[in-house]
Order: C-alpha cells, then structure tokens, then sequence
C-alpha cells in the first residue's frame, strides 16, 4: 500500500474509532453471510432497530439471562419430565471397629 492509502485507511479507522465502532472479523458459512451483514447494519443503525436486533439474540443465546431464582424455578421443567432413579436398599455394611 502507498504511504496515502495507508493513511486513508488509518483516518477512516479514527473516524469509526471515534464513532465507538470497532472492527470485527468472524468466520461463518457461506450461507450465514448475508445474515452477519444485517445483524451488524441493525446494530451500526443505533437506535430502537439496534435495541430490537441485540434483545432478539440475547433472549435467543440466554433464554434465561437476568431471570432471578423464583423466575427460573418458574420456567423450568416440570419435575414430572425427569426420571430419578434412586436406589431402594437402605441398610449397609459400617465396621464399627474403626471407632474404638
């Protein structure tokens, strides 16, 4: 690159810098590409549209994120669903002996 390009460059970063942006490179399938775009362009718009975009994948990734103990008892799954076994024999061997 010529030394005015890379200053280009270094100016535009400041600006971005500047405007609390920062660059971001993330791999993802091909098909997932446009789909990275829009999330970021809702995100960059700022406002209501950034607030939506960023509560739709946090309640997505954390469904359960800033829930306290009695919600998260409340939401989850009935104790009917789980199968607990426990064993039915009660009585075992204890070597009194070690406790002369």
């Amino acid at each position: 690159m010529s030394p005015a390009q890379k200053k280009a460059v270094a100016d535009y970063r400041r600006r971005q810098k500047d405007k609390g942006l920062v660059r971001v490179e993330v791999n993802v399938p091909n098909a997932d590409k446009p789909l990275i775009k829009r999330i970021a362009a809702n995100l960059r718009a700022g406002g209501e549209r950034a607030e939506k975009t960023r509560n739709a994948l946090s309640s997505a990734l954390n469904p359960y994120q800033g829930m306290g103990l009695k919600e998260l008892l409340e939401n989850a799954p009935p104790l009917e669903e789980l199968e607990i076994e426990r064993s039915k024999e009660t009585a075992r061997d204890i070597d009194f002996e070690l406790f002369d």
